[in-house]
């Protein structure tokens, strides 16, 4: 937190276990939508509009369980318990692909002690496609890609499952998800080469949607000032963390 905040940001606390309450709906909500989908048992399915639709709410999922396991990494699920807050970040990334939470809290912790800084693990100034390729190189071990491709092989092979649907309702979703959570978390919010909301360890910049289009993008992850400004503020409540902050610079200028 910063000492310049709305005394109202600077302030605020979540009410109890709403953090967890919603952390648990995502990802429960993730496992229907996966299984359902995989099963070809989703109300939507049989038609390829239908199909795509529900897969494209898949993908929104699977971006909201990284999302959950980085409120994790900040101590937001559930700030008064350490140990299940963190459980929860890597049960939530397990899920996602097998990543390490660990790995991805050291790198998160340098990221907000030198955002859009050359000791930033997530910054790279280069063109997008090759910044991407980056980032997933810093956090992808080997171990996820073998996890998951165990589990396709096992689901399809031993299981019987459908591998079109497996591959579309599954592995779809979570490499489209990566991209999503890259383009909107990391690469509008730190490219170089435009004007930054704010310097030093809040040199990142927000995007201007509606609140309802920022849930849709990327879990308000797109105000990436606030989050930076105000890191003690979950991802849920970063609307109003804009909302304060706005007001409160409106006021300065006038």
């Amino acid at each position: 937190m910063f000492p310049d905040l709305p005394s109202a940001v600077r302030s605020w606390r979540p009410p109890p276990y709403r953090g967890f309450a919603i952390a648990v709906s995502v990802i429960t909500a993730w496992i229907s939508a996966v299984v359902l989908g995989v099963l070809g048992l989703n109300p939507l399915a049989g038609t390829l509009l239908a199909d795509v639709l529900w897969a494209s709410m898949t993908l929104w999922l699977t971006t909201g369980l990284f999302i959950t396991a980085h409120d994790s990494m900040h101590g937001l699920v559930l700030p008064t318990h350490r140990t299940a807050n963190a459980w929860v970040g890597r049960i939530a990334l397990l899920l996602y692909a097998g990543l390490s939470y660990d790995r991805l809290l050291k790198g998160h912790i340098e990221h907000h002690a030198h955002p859009s800084e050359d000791e930033d693990p997530d910054y790279w100034p280069r063109w997008g496609i090759a910044w991407y390729f980056r980032f997933m190189w810093e956090y992808l071990t080997p171990l996820p890609v073998i996890l998951v491709a165990a589990t396709y092989h096992t689901l399809f092979h031993y299981v019987g499952l459908s591998s079109p649907r497996l591959v579309g309702m599954w592995i779809v979703p979570q490499v489209l998800s990566s991209i999503q959570l890259f383009y909107f978390g990391t690469y509008l919010p730190h490219r170089p080469g435009r004007t930054y909301d704010g310097d030093g360890l809040t040199k990142a910049r927000s995007n201007a949607y509606p609140v309802w289009l920022s849930l849709l993008s990327c879990y308000h992850f797109g105000y990436h000032f606030e989050h930076h400004a105000a890191p003690h503020v979950p991802w849920w409540a970063l609307p109003m963390a804009r909302r304060l902050l706005t007001q409160n610079q409106n006021m300065a200028t006038q």
